[in-house]
């Protein structure tokens, strides 16, 4: 019996958004200092996530430090999330709870991050690589991307990198809302964002991994009886 299984993986592409450098510079949400603490949202319109129609498995994070010669930096105590959002660019609430997808998730687990510039490793074009302690499974058909914040302790001054990169366009495939307390329900929004690089890997949705599964499991149950049949004969 045979049986079309489709490719579940491929190679890695890299996504920038904006696509273009924004020519701005801003320092939230990393280049926060001690004693001050942060929450950020940062909205990616899902058009500029175009190479990966079907979806894809978002892994690393690049981001570009305005100045060449910074080099980089440590944060302290921070967490990033995922969620995927009915909010429009330029158009997220002021409340960040309202801005949450129902498929919030932890991506970078709370703790420490250094952020070093001129990492050889960080997506061409961008000097910081930040990988995902738990990769995310992004389908733009099913809305925005939300990248959730919360800076709880901010940088040593003379440790905190920054400014980066940064896009404050009306018109562009970002926007923000940010907050100077982690534990603000509400802060202020604006239009601009950092411009970020996405290493995604494009990937089947969940539901197609789970029907190749489901192929796998059928394909075992006839190849057993044959496997016993020959056995028993030997």
């Amino acid at each position: 019996m045979a049986l079309s299984l489709a490719r579940t993986a491929s190679a890695s592409t890299v996504i920038a958004i904006p696509g273009l450098v924004g020519g701005a510079s801003d320092y939230a949400p990393f280049s926060i200092v001690a004693p001050d603490s942060f929450r950020y949202q940062q909205v990616y319109g899902a058009s500029a996530f175009s190479p990966i129609s079907q979806g894809g498995l978002i892994t690393a994070l690049g981001f570009n430090l305005a100045s060449p010669q910074d080099s980089g930096g440590l944060l302290p105590d921070i967490q990033i999330d995922f969620s995927t959002t009915s909010k429009p660019v330029d158009g997220l609430s002021t409340t960040f709870a309202a801005n949450v997808g129902g498929d919030d998730t932890i991506v970078l687990a709370r703790g420490l991050l250094p952020m070093q510039n001129n990492n050889p490793n960080a997506p061409s074009g961008f000097g910081v690589l930040v990988t995902l302690t738990t990769p995310f499974f992004y389908n733009p058909a099913a809305g925005n991307l939300l990248m959730d914040v919360r800076y709880y302790q901010g940088a040593t001054p003379g440790v905190a990198p920054g400014p980066f990169d940064a896009s404050t366009s009306a018109g562009d495939s970002v926007s923000r809302v940010s907050a100077f307390n982690v534990g603000d329900a509400t802060g202020t929004a604006d239009t601009a964002g950092l411009r970020t690089a996405f290493v995604v890997t494009p990937v089947p949705e969940p539901g197609s991994i789970l029907l190749l599964l489901a192929g796998l499991a059928v394909l075992a149950i006839f190849i057993r009886p044959s496997t016993l049949r020959r056995t028993r004969q030997n």
